[in-house]
């Protein structure tokens, strides 16, 4: 049985803890669960761009390219909006409540925040 990386381990947690407040939704179990799907393939794919351009943008900097290192901030930046404008979506389309898509969208919040912040520290 293959040990799970703590980098996997730290992108399950968050997955866990967003699917959690998704969960406060009241609506169809097979809504949930197809939309549950779609959004931690979203929300994976989303963390590998975000520390790709992050981590662009660390090269640049250490280069002197400064302008280059801004717009890959700017991209990753791009992302994490796209990112909380999907998750707003999915939650208004399963809850039919734009006042419980945004209390969903501010609880989770800084949860792909902290989690890139984690990922970075251990040299990701």
């Amino acid at each position: 049985m293959k040990m799970k990386k703590v980098t996997d381990m730290l992108i399950d947690e968050a997955v866990m803890e967003l699917e959690g407040l998704m969960r406060t939704i009241r609506c169809d179990p097979n809504a949930f669960e197809f939309a549950n799907v779609l959004f931690e393939n979203r929300f994976r794919g989303a963390v590998k761009r975000i520390l790709h351009l992050k981590n662009l943008a660390e090269g640049c900097f250490e280069e002197g390219d400064s302008a280059q290192a801004d717009k890959y901030l700017g991209q990753a930046t791009e992302v994490e909006r796209q990112f909380y404008g999907y998750l707003k979506h999915a939650c208004l389309i399963l809850s039919h409540s734009p006042s419980k898509a945004d209390e969903i969208v501010q609880d989770a919040d800084q949860i792909l925040p902290d989690l890139i912040n984690k990922l970075r520290l251990m040299g990701q």
